[in-house]
């Protein structure tokens, strides 16, 4: 898969927002018969890290958010940019009180968001794995 180019991240993204508009709309305004079938409807179509979800039908993966992927990608983005800034700033407050163990490893977590942020905005992921 290669990269979008700004002009098709834009149309993209502007396409993937009004999808997800009106789905979440619609959802908002679906009754349910039990709250077992809204548990499941909405472990399908929310996760709390704004990741998608994945399902296999017939050995192919598919997810039912797939129609607004790019506000994932976006949004996981500009996530882990600010959070990178924000450690870079942290890196910058413990360096000035010589707090040299913990200014590493702001320095270290800064890089670890930024390069993950770029990443991101370049289509690849690092999803992490949960341990059971």
């Amino acid at each position: 898969m290669r990269p979008l180019r700004v002009d098709e991240l834009g149309a993209s993204l502007s396409a993937s927002f009004r999808v997800l508009s009106q789905f979440s709309n619609g959802f908002q305004g679906r009754h349910f018969k039990n709250c077992d079938e809204a548990a499941i409807e909405l472990g399908m179509f929310w996760d709390p890290r704004f990741l998608p979800n994945f399902e296999v039908e017939n050995n192919k993966i598919t997810s039912p958010q797939e129609e607004w992927f790019t506000v994932f990608a976006f949004a996981e983005a500009l996530s882990e940019l600010l959070i990178g800034i924000e450690e870079l700033s942290a890196y910058e407050v413990l360096e000035r009180k010589d707090y040299d163990q913990f200014a590493n490893f702001a320095s270290y977590t800064s890089c670890f968001h930024l390069v993950d942020s770029f990443l991101c905005s370049s289509g690849l992921y690092w999803i992490p794995k949960e341990r059971v």
